[in-house]
């Protein structure tokens, strides 16, 4: 592959989905602890880290779709 060659979408990998997934995981279990237990304090690293992976996810979308055109 020549330097100057950009990669194509199939070629490279993206991680969003993963990071979606386990954003909305992370945030679904921190909100059960926190509600239904006298939470620990470390247990607020799961909020951290669940926001921190869905916005993540969301930035790491690869919107292969053409650009719509002005009207």
């Amino acid at each position: 592959m020549k330097p100057t060659d950009a990669p194509h979408p199939s070629q490279t990998k993206s991680h969003a989905l993963p990071a979606l997934i386990s954003g909305v995981l992370m945030l679904a279990i921190w909100a059960y602890v926190t509600i239904t237990t006298v939470a620990p304090g470390w247990i607020h690293i799961l909020l951290t880290a669940g926001v921190f992976l869905l916005i993540y996810g969301i930035a790491a979308r690869d919107d292969s779709r053409p650009p719509r055109p002005r009207s």
